[in-house]
């Protein structure tokens, strides 16, 4: 590929990272400038339930633009590479860093933005498997998941293939209603923090969205963004 091409797959890949993890977290706009009161109470209101989901910052870098929190499996999960993942293991989820996304303009995800993000996503996975590697808490941890929404199916197809190329793998499951009714008020509060924060992030995007989650094993983070892979590649 040349490097025109190069660069129009991840300005693709990352217009579509922009969906692709944890419905917890849209990008944010600068904090500079006045906020309306109710964009101060969505804010406020997003911080409240990110603190009582104990998503925390696992590193320094203001480059890095993942957040985790440790988390159990809910269902019976078999990934690509032989990792098994059984209700009740431990798991980390991954959330978006709000403060550290490149701001979406408003007439939408242009080339450079696009870039930015990529770039930012494989940093945020190194620096992800470092501090795996080097906190103990994290020993039985044998997968991370993340969440991804959709209006279309043409959408899901377009996610499907950019979150191989970053080494997850799309897992479908069947939906309790209960769960389909927790789905509904998570799209309520990610309209109400993009619609207050980021208004380009709306463009193209319906209210009600198909739902999956977004699995890589540690191996297979490990393999793909580890100490020892980024000497290979120099």
């Amino acid at each position: 590929m040349d490097a025109s091409g190069t660069k129009e797959a991840q300005d693709s890949s990352g217009w579509l990272i922009g969906r692709m993890l944890i419905w917890w977290s849209p990008p944010s706009e600068s904090a500079s400038g006045s906020r309306s009161l109710i964009d101060t109470a969505i804010l406020a209101l997003e911080y409240v339930l990110r603190r009582s989901l104990n998503i925390y910052e696992f590193t320094t870098d203001s480059e890095c633009i993942l957040r985790l929190a440790f988390d159990t499996a809910e269902d019976e999960i078999a990934l690509a590479d032989g990792t098994a993942v059984r209700p009740g293991d431990p798991i980390v989820g991954l959330h978006f860093w709000n403060e550290h996304l490149p701001a979406i303009p408003r007439d939408g995800p242009r080339l450079r933005w696009g870039l930015v993000m990529h770039d930012r996503l494989v940093r945020s996975l190194a620096l992800l498997s470092d501090h795996l590697e080097r906190d103990g808490r994290y020993r039985a941890v044998k997968a991370l998941r993340g969440e991804a929404t959709f209006g279309t199916r043409l959408g899901r197809r377009q996610m499907l293939r950019v979150a191989r190329r970053y080494g997850f793998e799309l897992v479908e499951g069947e939906i309790s209603s209960a769960r389909r009714i927790r789905y509904f008020w998570e799209n309520v509060l990610v309209w109400a923090l993009i619609r207050a924060f980021n208004p380009g992030g709306l463009r193209g995007k319906r209210f009600i969205r198909e739902r999956f989650e977004l699995w890589i094993s540690r191996g297979e983070l490990m393999r793909r963004y580890g100490a020892a892979a980024r000497l290979r590649e120099g």
